[in-house]
């Protein structure tokens, strides 16, 4: 996934101070369930705030990325594709990899369809 804010860098050193000469970020004496913990807090807290689930925020993230990338609402949420064609499908592409897919049929159940 390519690195497109400031925020990403930030995490990514962070993660790297963390991680130090070892080849994984669970700290020594710590078990992975330990670890995955707090990510499992996380998930509850969203749920509980939002009533959704991490996978909506990743197709939240992907109808805010397409209208970045077009300059239109995704489908989704326009209620018809308003984006040129190949506008569309080069946002579909671009996110496909931001989201780690690359396949635009995915990325269609995030940001509605073609037609």
């Amino acid at each position: 996934m390519p690195i497109t804010s400031p925020h990403q860098v930030t995490a990514l050193r962070e993660a790297g101070q963390v991680q130090g000469p070892h080849h994984n970020l669970i700290p020594s004496g710590m078990s992975v369930r330990q670890w995955q913990k707090p990510l499992e807090q996380i998930r509850n807290i969203i749920r509980d705030v939002t009533g959704k689930g991490l996978h909506d925020l990743r197709a939240a993230y992907a109808c805010e990325r397409y209208r970045q990338l077009t300059g239109h609402d995704a489908p989704v949420v326009a209620g018809r594709m308003v984006a040129s064609r190949a506008a569309d499908y080069a946002a579909r592409l671009r996110i496909g990899e931001e989201l780690g897919h690359h396949r635009v049929d995915v990325v269609s159940s995030y940001v509605g369809g073609r037609a």
